[in-house]
């Protein structure tokens, strides 16, 4: 699955620290992001399952339906400053305050991406939709990748539906992503060269 943890504070000193922290602990990418209009334009489409970690005055909640309609699976983390900020606790799936320990965040990010892991066990692409997934991340077309593989078109067609659906990815830039990060391909197969 295409995980990551996406980070977006205004203060610099909490977003570089939690920065810190996560990196430390967490095997999934962590991005450091400016602005909530970048979460929902680059990454909700990429990654498949999501921690976003912004402040808890945040209380936007129709940005937070419509994070929760384009992710597959979406965990949403309110960093307070103090106490008064507990009234938009209905709208994070967890709260933190700044005092507490490192080791609260991180366990309960690896919690989550964690059951995730168990559940989708069944889920993992075989070999030959990882042939397939490859094939589309270099740009191929289905009768293309039908021909390499000497399979049928309709066949290729069935198999991206299977692989679009156990990843929660529908583009091929974010299918392409997943591709990179989960070392199928590597950046150097994208070279102007190797593609289509």
């Amino acid at each position: 699955m295409a995980q990551a943890v996406i980070i977006s504070h205004p203060s610099e000193i909490i977003q570089k620290g939690l920065i810190a922290i996560l990196e430390k602990e967490l095997f999934v990418s962590v991005i450091s992001c400016t602005n909530c209009s970048e979460i929902e334009s680059k990454y909700l489409t990429i990654y498949s399952d999501l921690v976003v970690i912004l402040p808890a005055e945040t209380s936007d909640h129709n940005l937070f339906v419509s994070y929760r309609s384009k992710a597959r699976r979406l965990f949403l983390v309110g960093v307070e400053n103090s106490k008064s900020e507990k009234q938009t606790q209905q709208l994070f799936d967890l709260h933190i305050s700044v005092n507490d320990s490192p080791d609260l965040l991180s366990n309960q990010i690896n919690h989550f991406f964690n059951v995730e892991n168990q559940a989708k066990e069944e889920d993992e692409l075989t070999v030959r939709e990882k042939e397939i997934l490859r094939l589309i991340a270099l740009g191929h077309t289905n009768k293309s990748i039908a021909n390499e593989l000497f399979i049928s078109t309709h066949t290729v067609i069935s198999h991206r539906k299977n692989i679009t659906d156990k990843l929660g990815i529908k583009s091929i830039p974010g299918l392409t992503v997943y591709a990179i990060i989960q070392k199928i391909i590597s950046q150097t197969d994208l070279a102007k060269d190797n593609l289509m």
